[in-house]
């Protein structure tokens, strides 16, 4: 019987329509001996090398307390970016979160564990200054900036016209700002630099592009709205984007289109070594990634389910674990 560790954020786990709730029905009707832990809260003793885990029993999670990590498997996904990391003892967010993958290679290299997906680098690579390491033109990226200061970032301004900045780690638009030439940036003056990213302002039609085991499983797009901040427009719409739509021309997506976008997304996935998240773009070009907490859903403007890609993870799963 295999020992499974899983990453969730238990806030929304516990909701089977959610893609961690199906996460977890798919380990629970597995052999598996399964374990959770919560990205949410101080679940890491990290000095102690131990994991404060959970199990779910009878529709609930169950505390377990502290134990060090024992387990053939880890779904690992870093989503600690909504804790109070000061209270936890760390001057910046990004410490902890290294913090983090660094105890995940300890326990590998150790032997407690003997796998991690999605890998301790794999997730280092889920920040927003990865892109800023890579060639835009060779994977397709919207070009990514890290600058060192507020005269940085006027001298950007003055050269782009329009930059968007985001929190290296981070998610949901959350700390997301669209700066442009004459604005008032003077909150930046005491802004900590080494946790923020800038990118072109690059508007274009939203895809996600789901990853599983490394390849394209299933995409989504919003039609009519050209850019994250903008609201969805009454005539937008939410479409599948796979190989079927892309062949009907469903919504005017091109087949041809489609092929690119696929063949940049398992380029990058391969690149940063992702088996499960998606690949995020704007028109043409890769806006970001995410790791395995990633939805694997899309809703339309009225909250109902538009296209659901969770059977591809859920068989990956399977496959891992049983």
């Amino acid at each position: 019987m295999k020992k499974v560790l899983v990453s969730i954020n238990q806030r929304i786990a516990i909701n089977p329509q959610t893609t961690f709730g199906g996460l977890v029905k798919v380990c629970e009707d597995s052999d598996a001996e399964v374990e959770y832990i919560g990205s949410i809260g101080n679940n890491y003793d990290f000095d102690g090398g131990r994991i404060r885990t959970s199990r779910f029993v009878e529709g609930a999670f169950v505390d377990g307390g502290f134990s060090s990590p024992n387990a053939d498997l880890w779904i690992f996904y870093a989503d600690g970016y909504q804790n109070d990391t000061a209270a936890m003892g760390f001057s910046r967010p990004l410490d902890y979160h290294e913090r983090m993958m660094s105890f995940l290679e300890t326990q590998v290299s150790s032997g407690n564990v003997g796998e991690v997906i999605n890998s301790p680098e794999t997730e280092r690579r889920t920040l927003k200054s990865y892109f800023a390491r890579l060639n835009p033109a060779e994977f397709g990226i919207i070009p990514t900036y890290l600058l060192a200061g507020v005269e940085e970032l006027r001298e950007a301004l003055r050269e782009k016209g329009k930059l968007v900045v985001k929190p290296d780690w981070g998610g949901g638009m959350n700390g997301v700002s669209l700066l442009s030439e004459g604005d008032d940036i003077r909150e930046y003056e005491s802004a900590d630099f080494s946790g923020l990213v800038f990118q072109d302002y690059s508007p274009g039609e939203e895809k996600r592009m789901w990853v599983v085991d490394g390849k394209f499983a299933d995409g989504r797009l919003i039609r009519m709205r050209n850019s994250p901040w903008e609201n969805h427009a009454q005539d937008s719409v939410v479409l599948p984007y796979n190989l079927s739509s892309a062949t009907e021309g469903l919504g005017g997506i091109e087949l041809a289109d489609f092929q690119r976008d696929v063949a940049a997304t398992e380029k990058i996935a391969k690149e940063a070594g992702l088996m499960i998240g998606s690949v995020d773009f704007l028109g043409s070009r890769i806006n970001e990634l995410n790791g395995a907490g990633t939805g694997y859903t899309a809703v339309n403007r009225s909250n109902t389910v538009r296209i659901d890609a969770r059977n591809h993870l859920d068989s990956y799963i399977r496959s891992l674990i049983d």
